[in-house]
């Protein structure tokens, strides 16, 4: 079994949004002010905390997408996946350009293995935010479990356009290789993952099952050995979830 990393997601711009609203209407406005205490919670990975204050913003600000979605995190967060996707999904009826949700649930719909939802969602975000090279490598990796290879590699690839370092993209890429056979070009991938972030344990791993398949194949001129320096981490890491 090969690994990919499962998760990550844009920079918050929440917190100004919201401060300006607190500003503007002042601090006597219940909704925004839980709205922003929720946003910190999230910020401080208390997802638990967040879900009561955050259901207070959504239930004072009904309208307001954002609140919606920032819910949606908490219950995210919290392992509530029934309860975060009817929360993107009501951020969305109120706001289909709000690309932070499309992200978002496209994520939770990968963690899912719910290919199609994730391949919809993602789509969506990459043409809201097509500048964001996050959201190409995760449409990719939907992609990449869908088995189009030819799309999948295109949207690495333009992951990459925008972020020459990123290990989950290039892991992506040797993935791609890989699932065609080409197994010389995935090692070179792996590798090259691995000297843009040494701790990144999915290309790791994958480049160690490229090297014991050579070995065991008694296959000559495959560069698997990993790169030196290159090491394991328990727990690659991670951007945090998307805001609006």
């Amino acid at each position: 079994m090969f690994a990919i990393k499962k998760r990550a997601a844009p920079i918050s711009t929440l917190t100004l949004t919201v401060l300006g609203l607190v500003l503007c209407n002042g601090c006597s406005e219940p909704g925004p002010r839980a709205l922003l205490q929720g946003d910190r919670l999230l910020r401080e990975g208390k997802c638990a905390q967040a879900i009561r204050i955050l259901e207070q913003a959504a239930q004072l600000l009904p309208k307001d997408a954002r609140a919606w979605n920032h819910l949606g995190l908490a219950y995210h967060g919290a392992g509530r996946a029934e309860d975060a996707v009817k929360a993107y999904q009501q951020a969305l009826a109120l706001d289909r350009n709000l690309a932070a949700a499309h992200y978002n649930l496209g994520c939770l719909h990968l963690e899912q293995n719910n290919v199609p939802g994730a391949l919809a969602e993602l789509t969506s975000y990459t043409g809201l935010q097509p500048n964001l090279p996050h959201g190409w490598t995760k449409l990719g990796t939907a992609q990449l479990r869908a088995r189009q290879l030819e799309a999948a590699e295109k949207s690495f690839h333009q992951a990459l356009k925008l972020n020459t370092r990123s290990a989950e993209a290039w892991n992506g890429q040797g993935l791609v290789q890989t699932h065609r056979r080409r197994y010389q070009e995935a090692c070179l991938q792996f590798n090259t993952a691995l000297r843009a972030q040494p701790d990144y344990a999915p290309a790791l791993l994958n480049l160690v099952f490229e090297w014991s398949r050579a070995r065991s194949a008694k296959v000559s001129g495959i560069p698997c050995a990993p790169t030196p320096g290159a090491r394991g981490s328990r727990h690659p890491t991670n951007h945090p979830p998307a805001r609006a």
